[in-house]
């Protein structure tokens, strides 16, 4: 059976990138336009899809080899796209980092991983094509690497560069078009009148409660796109949590994490323990924060990611039981999961015997190719929870901003607004 590759119009950029693949991988795979389709997909057997670019690049270059010591590293590169290039828009302090990263590890090699061109340049070159030309300049050891990859793939890269093109001049022309747009008279200004005598319901006013290793900071600055994606819905207050992660690292002493499942002041998500050494305070900082608001009016929702969203999540529960001195009316828990420290475990099985489930609006996100934070460890959470909305992307541990599921955000924040 021939291999098929389903995507819309507005995916090709990621359908460009996966046909590279396929071709330095040898693999024959035939192209169908699908514009009810809400991702990439890939037909590989009868009933059998896969579903995101990240997911197909990783099975056609499994296929190429099965040196595992190669497909991991594979892994670490699509993580690095997901997680450090995706999400953050040209111009922004993240993608400049993000680069600077490539500028250093393109200094020693040619390629990525190799002396010589591989797939592994496509998966992380692909999404910087389409990129404009002058966010570059800074680091020319990128700039000369993707003209290799652009050399390398063709007339496909061409094809991405067109296609990339193409979209910033409509996007120009239609702004162009709002401005040079005259208003009409008569009923077009009486809908008007209508429409300004509803009142716009007012941004969400949302906690944000940062992973392990970040502090309200960084976390401020990594929420850059997304802050950007909901900024009409919702604005955000950011807590720092109050324990310092110990380090002798330089530039590592801005860390801070929620609680520690060792006394020697490390943390594990995947390790069973009966330390939570720091985490009665970080309770009761996450409660304060709350109850004190913003310019005197409360929160009306939490935001958290990773070790932050399994506090959340325990904060949730500590809120459907009766036990937290404040009160929020829905969460968002991107990376959650429930904490292998047994007391906070207990907690989880006491409510579900007792109480059910966490009756707020919750909506938790996770990425199918997430490393820190499996998937699975998210799934395990969704049974606390009544009727839980989920965003299942296919990228790893980060807040997505970007890709088929981000308007799920504003789905959900606007159901939000209507509770107020």
């Amino acid at each position: 059976m021939s291999k098929v590759l389903k995507f819309p119009i507005r995916l090709q950029n990621q359908a460009f990138k996966c046909l590279a693949v396929a071709n330095a991988s040898k693999t024959k795979v035939e192209v169908e336009n699908c514009e009810n389709c809400s991702k990439v997909s890939l037909s590989v057997l009868p009933g059998i899809e896969i579903f995101g670019s990240g997911a197909i690049c990783k099975y056609l270059l499994d296929d190429l080899s099965a040196d595992i010591n190669a497909q991991s590293k594979i892994l670490q590169w699509i993580s690095f796209v997901d997680s450090e290039i995706s999400p953050y828009p040209p111009g922004s302090k993240q993608m400049a980092k993000s680069l600077g990263y490539l500028e250093g590890v393109l200094s020693e090699n040619k390629f990525l991983s190799s002396s010589s061109f591989s797939p592994t340049d496509i998966l992380v070159g692909f999404p910087l094509l389409s990129l404009p030309s002058q966010i570059f300049s800074p680091h020319p050891n990128v700039s000369v690497w993707l003209d290799a990859v652009r050399q390398n793939t063709k007339p496909l890269s061409e094809q991405l560069v067109e296609a990339a093109k193409s979209s910033v001049d409509g996007e120009k022309s239609s702004i162009k078009g709002k401005k040079d747009a005259k208003p009409k008279k008569g009923k077009t200004d009486q809908g008007k009148k209508q429409a300004d005598s509803k009142p716009a319901a007012r941004k969400l006013r949302i906690l944000c409660i940062h992973g392990y290793r970040q502090n309200g900071k960084t976390f401020r600055e990594k929420l850059g796109s997304f802050r950007k994606l909901v900024g009409k819905q919702a604005e955000f207050e950011f807590v720092t949590a109050p324990h310092h992660i110990p380090s002798e690292n330089p530039e590592e002493q801005d860390q801070f994490g929620w609680w520690f499942s060792q006394a020697s002041k490390s943390f594990d998500a995947h390790e069973d323990s009966t330390c939570d050494l720091g985490f009665s305070e970080s309770v009761s900082t996450v409660e304060e924060a709350l109850v004190k608001g913003v310019g005197g009016d409360k929160f009306d929702g939490i935001l958290a990611f990773s070790q932050g969203a399994s506090l959340a999540a325990h904060l949730c529960v500590l809120q459907e039981t009766g036990k937290l001195n404040s009160n929020f009316k829905f969460c968002i828990l991107v990376a959650g999961f429930v904490s292998r420290t047994l007391q906070h475990k207990s907690v989880f099985q006491t409510m579900q015997q007792t109480e059910g489930s966490v009756t707020i609006p919750t909506l938790h996100v996770f990425g199918d190719t997430d490393k820190v934070i499996e998937k699975e460890m998210s799934e395990d959470l969704l049974q606390y929870f009544a009727s839980p909305d989920i965003i299942r992307h296919p990228g790893g541990h980060f807040v997505p901003a970007t890709g088929e599921g981000k308007k799920e955000f504003n789905i959900f924040l606007e159901k939000m607004q209507k509770l107020l």
